[in-house]
């Protein structure tokens, strides 16, 4: 059971570690480019545009971090 719990702590902090936000944007767009049925916007605009939405919300977060941590 040890085993277990330490083989899925490992892929936890691999694939989330500090930041979630660039897992959940990274399953987003997966699931977006999956999804979106073929139309008048290619699957590839469609990922650059959440990949960039993704990197956004990633540093707006951290500038959070940042901000309140210097607060204290």
């Amino acid at each position: 059971m040890r085993a277990i719990k330490a083989f899925f702590m490992f892929w936890w902090e691999f694939l989330v570690g500090d930041t979630p936000e660039i897992f959940v944007g990274t399953v987003v767009v997966l699931l977006a480019v999956f999804v979106f049925p073929k139309g008048i916007v290619p699957k590839a605009v469609i990922m650059v545009l959440l990949v960039v939405a993704t990197i956004a919300v990633s540093v707006w977060v951290e500038l959070r971090r940042k901000i309140r941590s210097t607060k204290r």
